[in-house]
């Protein structure tokens, strides 16, 4: 891998951390629910496995281990603590499959 294109994988795994990191956000609230509204919902999404991919991950296999009985401690490590109220995007996991479906 070139330079360049380390240097491309290294800033879309800094937007992949990031926005997981915001989704495990937990209880807040403004401005901050609303960014955790919008990465909780971003998680899983065609722009979420894309942004995956671009870092060089499996976004399908990240989204296997966030949805699975482990998932909220793997956002409350991701997010430091933050993830009080247990979010893991299990619930988006049926939509998002039959999306797929469709």
């Amino acid at each position: 891998m070139s330079g360049e294109a380390a240097a491309c994988a290294r800033l879309w795994r800094a937007v992949l951390f990031e926005n997981l990191r915001t989704a495990g956000g937990g209880r807040v609230t403004g401005d901050l629910h609303r960014d955790v509204i919008h990465a909780r919902a971003w998680v899983g999404s065609p722009g979420f496995r894309e942004v995956a991919a671009l870092a060089g991950y499996d976004g399908e296999a990240i989204l296997a281990r966030l949805t699975g009985p482990d998932g909220p401690a793997h956002l409350d490590r991701l997010s430091g603590g933050r993830n009080r109220d247990g979010w893991s995007p299990g619930g988006f996991r049926a939509r998002i499959d039959a999306a797929r479906a469709a």
